[in-house]
């Protein structure tokens, strides 16, 4: 027993340090969401229930995108700025689940965080419920809400 401690003690200190597991530096996710007033009208204010639905209403009707470019980043901040739109914190206990990584936060999964939590949240949900864009900020501590604090 006193040799298999011994040779696994040697062991460990031959062992280059390169071959030592290093752990990333843990990194914290902030989501940060440009709220903007809608776009659209509201197209089902006066109409009957039987009418509401998502088909109802034409979509990209006579519409052509051949000729169609993204807009610049100038073009995009000189929007919103005209639009009116703000930069919104989402607080981290709106997101669920598990830790917001940088590559989630800057797909599908920011986008529908932001998005719900602007159309859940009663002071967003009517004045300001559309996406502009999203950021994600990297941090090295945690990220703490109004809750948190």
């Amino acid at each position: 027993m006193l040799a298999q401690i011994t040779l696994a003690a040697i062991a460990g200190l031959l062992t280059p340090a390169s071959a030592a597991r290093t752990d990333a530096p843990q990194v914290y996710v902030e989501l940060i969401v440009k709220a903007c007033p809608s776009s659209q009208p509201d197209v089902s204010q006066n109409k009957p229930d039987s009418v509401q639905g998502y088909y109802t209403e034409p979509i990209n009707q006579g519409l052509s995108y051949d000729d169609a470019r993204p807009p610049t980043k100038e073009e995009r901040e000189s929007a919103f700025a005209t639009m009116h739109c703000m930069d919104i914190p989402v607080p981290a206990e709106v997101i669920m689940g598990a830790p917001l990584t940088r590559q989630a936060c800057m797909g599908h999964t920011g986008y529908l965080i932001a998005m719900q939590y602007l159309q859940q949240n009663p002071a967003y949900a009517k004045d300001f419920p559309d996406v502009g864009e999203w950021a994600c900020l990297e941090h090295p501590y945690p990220v703490h809400g109004a809750a948190g604090m």
